[in-house]
């Protein structure tokens, strides 16, 4: 049964219930609830949706990389699984960056206005712009992690908030946008100021703030 069909895939993209796909973070910290996206996508398949469940399938392996926003090389690594049986230990890996098609993600690119969630949105370009260096893809992700920092102020994650503010700060030394640049190093002043996060959570981004730009 293939009771989307009838459908274009991104026809099928609006019609998730992104409402529900965004409740709550992934225990691994900083990152998207994986496991939801991939519960919904065995649920759009036992609904017969299949297009539906192959566009969730993907979201819950992009979902699934840890996000480690301090890495210039490496922000996005490979979420592992680890099991005991029989006192053997059995390591069970998610998709790496490497592994995710760039045409899949393009085209999720391309309909970014149709997912609901800045986090993942923002996830999505950023990807893009570390697989093809284009900057139309960084400025998308600074666009969109803003948006979700703005979002998880209202429940104050500051772990979250601290982790993508850093993020957009190395993507805008990355690109040389020396704006961008000011206008970020502004906006955590104030967030700083404002909230005043723990000290210890903030040391490396104060030090990040102090660098000019990567070459």
């Amino acid at each position: 049964m293939d009771a989307d069909r009838n459908y274009t895939e991104s026809e099928v993209l609006k019609m998730i219930d992104w409402g529900n796909l965004q409740q709550g973070h992934s225990f691994v910290e900083g990152g998207l609830d994986f496991a939801r996206f991939a519960s919904y996508a065995k649920s759009a398949e036992q609904a017969g949706n299949l297009k539906m469940r192959d566009l969730l399938y993907f979201i819950s392996e992009i979902a699934s990389l840890v996000f480690h926003p301090e890495a210039k090389e490496q922000p996005y690594q490979q979420f592992r699984i680890v099991m005991f049986w029989g006192g053997r230990e059995e390591v069970h890996p998610w998709p790496s960056i490497n592994d995710l098609p760039l045409e899949m993600l393009l085209f999720l690119g391309e309909n970014l206005d149709s997912i609901e969630i800045p986090d993942l949105r923002a996830r999505i370009a950023d990807l893009i712009y570390i697989k093809t260096r284009e900057i139309q893809w960084a400025n998308l992700a600074i666009e969109n992690f803003s948006a979700s920092i703005e979002e998880l102020k209202k429940n104050y994650r500051e772990p979250l908030i601290i982790g993508r503010y850093t993020r957009i700060l190395m993507i805008a030394l990355e690109i040389q946008e020396t704006q961008k640049i000011n206008d970020i190093k502004a906006q955590i002043k104030d967030y700083i100021q404002k909230f005043k996060p723990r000290q210890k959570r903030t040391e490396n981004l104060i030090k990040l703030m102090k660098t000019s730009s990567f070459s």
